[in-house]
């Protein structure tokens, strides 16, 4: 728990984080002292724009929740990226993935060997470069079909598999990051859920169901939980409080 960096034979550390079982969370529940909430099912993010900074390569792994909602070889230009239920992805030409495919080994002992090779790096760039010259570019948005397509699935996917693991419903969902878009809701809602967490900080008055505020719960004393417990239960309060922690 306290060391989750493990030394990969290739020599750079990879961050491998431990979580709780199915087991853990039904006893949880069982108990009576903790409830499930939903978080997705993949807590995926997708490419924002054809924009990019290098290439995905064997390498340090510093972040858990790293994960893109597509296919990625090695090679593949590190676009910019987004929370998967905020908004539309932007798609990877399939021309240019498998070209890049046929370029850089997909095995990661030899992709890594590929990546310190620097006159193998200039040949994926100049690939690259020639793709995005050409007027299709590097890829396009997905379509409103494959949008939706794939904000239900992903949320389907978490509610059908909640229901099965812990024997009922769940009916709240913390947006992975705090990002989601109107569309993004009204999938969950249709999905079952009905309370809605985000990450910004401020009171929870009756009604705030779609938007319900939170704060991070910290290794700090008895009396600094009794504080923001006063603080947040009064919303004139609570909302002076987020503002100056802005």
């Amino acid at each position: 728990m306290d060391a989750p960096f493990v030394r990969n034979e290739l020599g750079f550390d990879e961050r491998r984080d431990l979580f709780c079982n199915w087991d853990e969370a039904r006893l949880m529940e069982a108990d009576g002292t903790m409830a499930v909430a939903a978080h997705s099912h993949w807590h995926h993010a997708v490419f924002a724009k054809p924009e990019y900074t290098g290439f995905h390569a064997p390498g340090h792994r510093s972040r858990t929740f790293d994960r893109v909602d597509f296919a990625v070889p090695w090679g593949l230009p590190a676009f910019a990226q987004r929370p998967a239920l905020l908004r539309r992805a932007f798609v990877p030409d399939p021309q240019l993935v498998d070209a890049i495919r046929a370029l850089v080994p997909q095995d990661k002992a030899s992709a890594y060997a590929f990546f310190q090779d620097s006159g193998k790096v200039r040949e994926l760039e100049v690939l690259v470069e020639a793709f995005a010259a050409t007027p299709s570019g590097l890829g396009k948005p997905e379509s409103d079909a494959d949008r939706t397509a794939r904000m239900t699935r992903e949320l389907s996917a978490c509610a059908a598999t909640l229901a099965d693991e812990l024997g009922h419903p769940v009916r709240s969902l913390c947006w992975p990051w705090g990002a989601y878009c109107d569309e993004a809701r009204d999938i969950a809602r249709a999905q079952g859920f009905s309370v809605f967490f985000a990450t910004t900080m401020g009171p929870n008055p009756p009604g705030s169901a779609a938007h319900v505020h939170r704060f991070k719960a910290k290794d700090k004393p008895a009396s600094w939980l009794l504080l923001r417990l006063f603080l947040y239960s009064r919303p004139w309060l609570a909302r002076l409080y987020a503002k100056m922690r802005l």
